[in-house]
């Protein structure tokens, strides 16, 4: 599946520092989004994966990655996404 993933500097972090959405997902167009960077095509199969991508293994000392993928607010364009 490809995904888009945003963040770090979201106006509204309550949901988490990196939003996860399904690439072409409409929400990626409202103004929250608006000039914050973004990555566009990583294509992922897991959760997990999205939060290597976000907190790459060699950067980040893992401890305990369901913190990492607790801190993606995944959207629900990707419920079926699995962890």
């Amino acid at each position: 599946m490809k995904i888009s993933v945003i963040g770090p500097n979201l106006p509204d972090q309550r949901k988490g520092t990196f939003h996860a959405h399904a690439d072409g997902c409409s929400d990626l167009e409202k103004r929250q989004y608006r000039g914050v960077e973004r990555d566009t095509g990583v294509e992922v199969a897991t959760r997990l994966e999205v939060a290597e991508f976000v907190y790459p293994r060699n950067s980040f000392e893992w401890d305990d990655e369901s913190w990492y993928i607790d801190d993606i607010w995944f959207a629900p364009c990707l419920k079926g996404l699995p962890r």
